[in-house]
């Protein structure tokens, strides 16, 4: 999985999950302000670790809306911010030519809308203790395209009910013989400032 793979991947996940479809009128509610909390934050880290042909992947992004990303992954390091975009390869930092921040910041009124197309049903699951809170379980399946790429999947997704906030989504797509597993952990209290390299 290469650095924009990655990155249209977990952007993806993080636009699809915005609005979901019809189903449970409170479970659909209950996930919309969840998503809607997360937004009002304004800044989070995400903890994305995802498993393609059975080899595991682990990135880390922190995210300032609405146009600034910086994804650190074990091959590459990318700042996406308004004004342009840097990678790092090899330690070395480069001006890409292309703004992707633009392309990102573009997208985001169609993801939303992408988003409520694409989800199927959501139902309330149950309860669980999530990464340090008790969280409420949903799931919902997921099927369309976003920035090119085609994404089929089935997602669920905990809220911590003391916050309301999303704490985690996991998300399984592609075939069965070669099934893409994902998980995002969610830090609302990371100390987000994304700025140029230097």
């Amino acid at each position: 999985m290469n650095a924009k793979t990655s990155l249209a991947t977990c952007i993806l996940l993080v636009f699809a999950s915005f609005l979901p479809g019809t189903a449970l009128a409170d479970a659909r509610a209950e996930v919309i302000a969840a998503w809607e909390k997360a937004m009002a934050k304004g800044s989070y880290r995400m903890h994305i670790h995802t498993e393609v042909r059975g080899r595991p992947y682990t990135t880390e992004m922190d995210i300032e809306f609405p146009a600034s990303f910086h994804m650190r992954a074990p091959d590459t390091e990318m700042v996406m911010l308004p004004q342009g975009t840097w990678i790092q390869v090899g330690g070395q930092w480069m001006r890409s030519p292309v703004n992707m921040s633009k392309q990102v910041e573009g997208y985001t009124a169609e993801a939303l809308e992408e988003g409520k197309r694409s989800l199927g049903s959501v139902e309330r699951i149950g309860e669980d203790t999530v990464e340090g809170c008790l969280a409420t379980r949903y799931r919902y399946s997921q099927t369309g395209r976003f920035m090119g790429f085609k994404n089929d999947a089935d997602v669920e997704i905990a809220i911590c009910q003391d916050s309301g906030l999303p704490r985690e989504v996991r998300s399984v797509s592609g075939s069965k013989r070669r099934p893409e597993t994902t998980r995002i952990v969610y830090d609302f209290d990371a100390d987000i400032r994304i700025r140029a390299p230097r």
